[in-house]
């Protein structure tokens, strides 16, 4: 009876860490380009405003490690990169050191950016846009099936439209407590861009549950229904 107890432990001590006896560990790889000695994160709230200030080509990606590594120890190397494919080419972006653009046709003017981790550039959320230097909106549907299509409606470069937008989001709520209404399936998604006259724009998502439109420029904004008038 003892031995048979023993065993049972055994094996469910096995069953627990599996991962670690023989078997595998996947890691939650966060979407970098390590070059020059340097990390580069993916930059999700900024792409470049025009394609013309893409630079010269600076080099490829030599490893996908997503595809290959599962050591938690494992210490990066130039030229890797946790999703790129082997062989991308990387581009500077003129007058923005500590910026890595590569092509892809999913984003807005066809590059994704990589900005230097934890560095002075990295600043691409809300609060950092100089709201007194944006010159044009533009507001996307995303398609609820697929996140990475876009459908453009409307581009804003007038004045009183641009102020109206920017009210309403720098005057929304703050609702950290606030649950989206799910009953009919997830909230629709939407973004709106914010040009200002320099090389990276600004990106930001703005959802909607069929009750209030919500944000999150920190915690969770709600925002006043008339920003719908700019989705249509």
């Amino acid at each position: 009876m003892k031995l048979r107890r023993l065993y049972r432990l055994v094996l469910i001590l096995f069953l627990l860490t599996g991962c670690n006896y023989g078997g595998q560990i996947e890691i939650d790889w966060v979407d970098f380009i390590k070059w020059n000695n340097k990390e580069y994160h993916g930059v999700y709230t900024g792409f470049i405003s025009d394609p013309s200030l893409i630079g010269e080509k600076i080099g490829k990606t030599t490893f996908k490690v997503s595809d290959s590594i599962n050591d938690p120890e494992y210490k990066t190397k130039n030229g890797d990169a946790a999703f790129l494919p082997k062989g991308t080419t990387l581009f500077e972006v003129k007058g923005r050191p500590g910026f890595i653009a590569v092509k892809d046709k999913y984003e807005i003017n066809g590059y994704k950016l990589y900005v230097e981790y934890n560095s002075k550039h990295d600043r691409f959320w809300f609060k950092h846009i100089p709201i007194d230097q944006v010159t044009k909106i533009e507001t996307y549907a995303i398609d609820p099936h697929n996140d990475v299509d876009r459908t453009l409606k409307q581009t804003l470069s007038g004045k009183e439209e641009i102020d109206h937008i920017l009210f309403l989001l720098t005057t929304s709520k703050e609702k950290p407590s606030y649950q989206p209404d799910m009953k009919d399936g997830d909230p629709l998604m939407y973004e709106m861009t914010f040009y200002t006259g320099e090389p990276i724009a600004y990106k930001l998502s703005v959802h909607y549950d069929k009750i209030n439109y919500y944000f999150h420029p920190d915690d969770t904004n709600l925002i006043d229904d008339k920003i719908a008038l700019f989705f249509r």
